[in-house]
């Protein structure tokens, strides 16, 4: 009872976050103009950011199924699209009401029964993500810093990948909640993964494609929307913005996204209105796009049953 309060009243903080933030955007951007510019944009670059996206998310599938083959071949590259469209299903359509992840582990573990591969190459496929994100801005920083040396963002992509070489070292050097076997067995999956140069290399790569298709999708919808954004400050600003969404602290990173759009596009002179609308169009070409996955989960739920997952399995 005390968890399921908990998880309530966590979720009430960051839907009002969501909303204070969305609030504070539409109202320095507003509303009307915003739907207006939405009913404007070039419709076929709406739809090719919605390719790109699910062309990002196969690109993923493949980074995880090498990830998941570390010590398991039960499933190949498909089925793992398939899970991993339900993910962005519930991520993109369903936000707050269970992590996409959490039904990406599920599904992987009632597939091949194995914990620590669930966990483990859930968690690693988002962490070599993350540093392929990090690498793609820490280029695209050094390749622009004449664009942003004035500002306050120069540094900000550098302490981001110091912070996250601190605390990979911290996390994977204490090895904290060894003790506990799924937590154990997380580890022993994660040092085969280290082990192993040319998987390393590989997933980076793949992870570096990834971050290039996302951003270019973005890049698409500045010019559905018509807007004059050089694809170099996109390179620079998606691995803010995705970083800032990334933080537990609103529903899926609502009101944070369009709050970095008007503020970091507002650097190049791009107005709210503008910043707003490109914010709420790349949204909505990633739930397109995941559309799909609510048909596999219908599926996949009709064939493993609840799709609710056990205290003792998480």
């Amino acid at each position: 009872m005390g968890k399921k309060r908990n998880k309530i009243v966590f979720f009430v903080l960051k839907a009002t976050v969501s909303f204070l933030a969305l609030y504070l955007v539409l109202k320095k951007a507003g509303l009307r103009d915003v739907v207006s510019l939405l009913r404007e944009i070039k419709i076929h670059y709406f739809l090719l950011a919605t390719f790109l996206y699910v062309s990002s998310v196969f690109v993923s599938s493949i980074r995880w199924h090498l990830l998941a083959s570390v010590k398991n071949r039960a499933l190949g590259v498909v089925r793992h699209f398939f899970l991993y469209m339900i993910g962005a299903f519930f991520n993109n359509l369903l936000p707050g009401v269970i992590g996409g992840d959490t039904m990406r582990i599920y599904y992987l573990y009632r597939e091949t029964s194995d914990a620590s591969t669930a966990f483990g190459s859930t968690f690693l496929d988002r962490y070599t993500g993350y540093a392929g994100l990090l690498l793609v801005g820490l280029l695209a920083t050094l390749l622009g810093y004449h664009m942003i040396k004035e500002t306050y963002i120069v540094w900000l992509i550098p302490a981001l990948a110091v912070t996250f070489v601190i605390g990979s070292l911290l996390i994977f050097s204490l090895r904290i909640g060894r003790r506990f076997s799924l937590i154990g067995g997380f580890y022993d999956y994660f040092l085969s993964f280290f082990q192993n140069r040319i998987l390393i290399l590989k997933t980076l790569m793949l992870s570096v494609l990834i971050q290039v298709i996302t951003i270019f999708s973005v890049y698409v919808i500045t010019k559905g929307v018509g807007a004059e954004v050089s694809s170099l400050e996109l390179f620079i600003f998606l691995p803010l913005i995705i970083t800032a969404t990334a933080v537990p602290i609103s529903i899926s990173g609502i009101g944070i996204r369009e709050a970095g759009f008007v503020i970091l596009l507002g650097l190049s002179g791009i107005s709210p209105q503008v910043s707003t609308t490109i914010s709420f169009a790349w949204f909505l070409s990633q739930a397109l796009g995941a559309l799909p996955g609510s048909v596999i989960y219908l599926f996949w739920r009709s064939k493993t049953g609840s799709a609710k997952m056990p205290a003792s399995e998480l």
